[in-house]
């Protein structure tokens, strides 16, 4: 094996120790924590909406995945892509930091709300949706009290 493969090896090694642990403890333990317990209205609810954010990257995450490795691999571009997907996972991790309780990203709108696609759903059939004051909410019906 050549000094050139070795270094290159190493490198990958060293890339997956150090994004191993951040994954690990930011993801999985302090940021989600934080989320479910400050940023959310409730525990449960923050707990559902962190898994579905969770289930939304992984899911873009096996989507993408052979199409840029092959990209990378193939093209060439496999710097370009680490470099790329570095200042990403940086700028995405400082943004964290500007996420408060009450502030959303998104706009509040009866068709893109949470509470709406709740409504909209086909498994919300048994309840149903009242705008009140200007709030989407759910109303639960008499069999789910």
């Amino acid at each position: 094996m050549s000094t050139d493969s070795r270094r290159v090896i190493w490198s990958w090694a060293l890339y997956d120790f150090a994004n191993s642990p951040f994954t690990t403890l930011v993801v999985t333990f302090v940021y989600a924590t934080y989320f479910t317990q400050a940023i959310a209205a409730d525990p449960i609810h923050g707990t559902a909406l962190w898994s579905r954010a969770v289930t939304a990257t992984a899911l873009l995450v096996a989507l993408l995945s052979p199409f840029l490795g092959a990209l990378a691999d193939r093209g060439g571009y496999r710097r370009v892509f680490i470099a790329g997907f570095t200042w990403l996972w940086i700028a995405a991790t400082v943004a964290l930091y500007f996420v408060r309780p009450g502030v959303s990203a998104f706009p509040r709108c009866s068709r893109c709300s949470p509470s709406a696609w709740r409504c909209s759903s086909r498994w919300t059939s048994a309840r149903g949706c009242r705008r009140q004051r200007g709030v989407d909410r759910m109303v639960a019906s008499s069999s789910d009290v």
